[in-house]
């Protein structure tokens, strides 16, 4: 449920944040059109709580390295996967994917307190940076 809301939230600042930038009709964000995937579900989350992360610096310091070091290696994977997945073209997309994406949750998180809810985001993330390859080994075992 709350991913689902965190979606239509991000959905909205893109495409609001592009259409105001390029003074056009707006075009979603190419993240957008795969936001039902379980690996860019499990990755937005982890970028929502490292975003959140940053901005309210709840965790200790060996929390926050920890989180930090899986958040790095889950954005690697993520973009292998975006790319092995044909959500991009070509590797240069690849790299852009996630870049997109921190850039609505970026407008998401300054418009938000530090809250317990922030905490609650934080916390998701910093276990669903860990969860990145393991969702990708679940669904490459379904294939």
């Amino acid at each position: 449920m709350r991913t689902k809301s965190i979606a239509r939230t991000l959905a909205g600042v893109a495409t609001l944040t592009f259409s105001v930038a390029h003074g056009q009709e707006p075009t979603p964000p190419e993240y957008l059109l795969h936001r039902g995937d379980p690996v860019q579900k499990a990755y937005s989350s982890a970028l929502l709580g490292m975003q959140f992360e940053s901005k309210c610096h709840v965790l200790n310091a060996e929390r926050s390295s920890h989180f930090d070091a899986a958040f790095r290696r889950a954005t690697e994977l993520f973009q292998g996967y975006v790319l092995a997945m044909r959500f991009v073209a070509d590797p240069a997309h690849a790299l852009e994917f996630p870049r997109e994406m921190a850039t609505g949750a970026r407008h998401f998180v300054d418009a938000a307190v530090c809250d317990a809810k922030a905490r609650s985001r934080i916390e998701e993330g910093y276990e669903q940076a860990s969860a990145v390859e393991t969702t990708i080994r679940k669904m490459s075992a379904s294939d």
